[in-house]
């Protein structure tokens, strides 16, 4: 009971935290996409996507506003729209975005990783996916995984 206490404790601090960032900085990528990744989180998914709409608004060309965005529209909540429509929109969207941050980042092993990882899933573009794992792997031959 006591964890659980603290645990709880903890996100309401850290939400509060969030908001008070954003109140100072608003359009710090950072802290919106800190607050989007935790809304994620705690299932607050409609939340979460508007956070990472203003930090997509405020930082278009952002490489982890980017990947963060593609990965909440393609993860779980969204994805299970009720609209087949929708879904097929939102994993269009996070396409885009997932390419335009490795055309951004093209050092950045993770966001190689994660386009490569869409095109193989997603897109069922094996050659193009086999391309970015390599881009992936030359950014970082030791580990071209995403953290």
């Amino acid at each position: 009971e006591e964890e659980a206490a603290a645990a709880a404790f903890d996100m309401d601090e850290a939400r509060r935290m969030f908001e008070k960032a954003i109140e100072i900085r608003p359009s710090d990528a950072g802290a919106l996409c800190g607050y989007a990744r935790m809304l994620q989180d705690d299932g607050e998914v409609d939340r979460a996507e508007d956070m990472f709409a203003q930090a997509l608004e405020e930082n278009p060309r952002d490489p982890a506003v980017l990947c963060g965005y593609a990965m909440l529209l393609g993860g779980p909540g969204l994805v299970d729209e009720p609209s087949e429509a929708r879904a097929m929109v939102n994993s269009r969207r996070a396409g885009e975005m997932l390419q335009l941050a490795a055309d951004l980042a093209p050092e950045d092993a993770t966001m190689q990783y994660q386009y490569a990882a869409y095109l193989q899933t997603e897109v069922q573009d094996y050659d193009q996916a086999a391309v970015f794992f390599r881009r992936a792997v030359q950014c970082d031959p030791a580990d071209p995984s995403p953290e």
